[in-house]
């Protein structure tokens, strides 16, 4: 299973550890990285952040800070 930030774009969430896969590059083809929910910054490593994706009360996922998912991409 995948950690946090590694790519997902073969096997979707499937392959995450957390079962979060998320787009996060413009190009269809890119930019998809396992996730894990969050409550706040300190929940996600460095160059992440804690973000509300969905509008739910558990919508709060770590996501890449711009400039970061580029670094985890093969």
């Amino acid at each position: 299973m995948k950690q946090l930030g590694e790519d997902c774009r073969e096997n979707g969430a499937s392959a995450c550890l957390s079962g979060i896969c998320l787009h996060v590059k413009p190009g269809r083809h890119e930019g998809y990285v396992c996730s894990q929910s969050c409550q706040g910054d300190g929940d996600c490593p460095g160059g992440w952040r804690c973000a509300q994706v969905y509008p739910t009360p558990k919508g709060r996922l770590c996501t890449p800070l711009p400039g970061e998912a580029e670094a985890t991409s093969e």
